[in-house]
């Protein structure tokens, strides 16, 4: 009798059993995929606003440190205004020359020339969406003829952003010169 036999080959893979592993390893694959794309974008928003802070404190310690050792020019504002806005755009100050800061092209700029020139003190990378200037009082506190009992301050509000991101500070600083003249 012819007997045929049948040599079953038990030792690879089924067809169902590679569609198996090739499922799981395409999932582990997206996971992985994912977390490290999450990864890259919390890394960029992060540095966005670090970039967002350090520009904003750069900038207002620039301002602080100023107003700190200078005179707020009173005589700049009584002769450039009819009348004095709540807030002004433009920060004039003596140290002994005349100094202005203001908000132009979305970056802080200053001018040592009575504004013939200015000069960017911050980067472009930030932008500067607001920088407003509360000045206090609004009469000249060491006028002799009309002597006030008010310690020069001025409040700044300043608002920078990058993208989306935004933040807003505001800082009130007094002139620390205050001898009568």
């Amino acid at each position: 009798m012819n007997k045929k036999c049948i040599i079953i080959n038990s030792s690879g893979f089924t067809l169902v059993e590679m569609l198996v592993a090739s499922t799981i390893f395409v999932i582990i694959v997206i996971s992985i995929t994912s977390i490290f794309t999450l990864g890259i974008g919390s890394q960029r928003r992060i540095m966005e606003e670090t970039n967002i802070q350090q520009e904003s404190q750069m900038a207002m310690e620039i301002l602080s440190k100023k107003i700190r050792k200078s005179l707020i020019d009173y005589n700049y504002y009584n002769n450039n205004k009819s009348a004095w806005p709540e807030a002004d755009n433009i920060l004039s100050l003596k140290d002994p020359e005349n100094i202005l800061y203001k908000k132009e092209e979305k970056v802080l700029k200053q001018s040592t020339d009575n504004g013939l020139s200015w000069h960017p003190v911050t980067t472009p990378k930030v932008e500067i969406r607001r920088l407003d200037f509360y000045i206090y009082p609004k009469k000249d506190p060491f006028d002799p003829d009309d002597p006030q009992n008010f310690q020069p301050r001025v409040t700044i509000v300043l608002k920078v952003g990058a993208g989306t991101k935004e933040m807003t500070l505001q800082q009130t600083i007094p002139q620390r010169f205050t001898e009568r003249r």
